[in-house]
């Protein structure tokens, strides 16, 4: 008998709410360092 293989296509939920995560904890560590840069121009 040939057994049925299923292929998964896609992402899962979780896959995708972990990338999710990962993107904003990023963006958020970005987005401090940039507020930081700003603050204190090279040019004083």
């Amino acid at each position: 008998m040939i057994d049925k293989i299923t292929i998964q296509k896609g992402f899962s939920l979780i896959e995708l709410l972990v990338v999710v995560v990962i993107i904003g904890i990023l963006a958020a560590i970005g987005t401090v360092s940039y507020q930081k840069y700003m603050k204190y121009p090279l040019f004083k």
